[in-house]
């Protein structure tokens, strides 16, 4: 049996092999990417707006308050951002959310099953 763990800031709702919802509440530990900003010039449109826009590089993976994500454990998978699964591909004990399951608005309102 393995424990799933989610460190996304959200609750995961996904739908099991027999068509159920299973929820995978949030933690208080989230996993992220670190993020670098550069400023571009910004962007006027075509309504008169001035749009700032930036560049934006992703690097080590980190928990929400900058300590290193724990090591692999036997057993234990890590739901995370498909972002943060990207960045850490080393990671087999990392999965994202699978194909999102939407209402009748369009609203998301769980996914079938994981990536990884």
């Amino acid at each position: 049996m393995t424990k799933f763990i989610n460190a996304t800031p959200h609750d995961i709702k996904v739908m099991d092999a027999d068509g159920a919802i299973v929820i995978y509440p949030k933690e208080v530990v989230v996993f992220r990417c670190e993020e670098t900003r550069v400023s571009l010039p910004p962007i006027t449109t075509d309504k008169g707006a001035v749009i700032n826009v930036s560049t934006v590089t992703y690097g080590e993976v980190l928990t929400n308050d900058g300590s290193p994500i724990p090591p692999f454990q036997e057993g234990t998978m890590y739901i995370v951002s498909a972002l943060v699964r990207q960045g850490a591909p080393d990671r087999t004990d990392f999965v994202s959310p699978g194909t999102l399951i939407r209402d009748a608005t369009g609203q998301p309102i769980g996914c079938q099953g994981f990536s990884r």
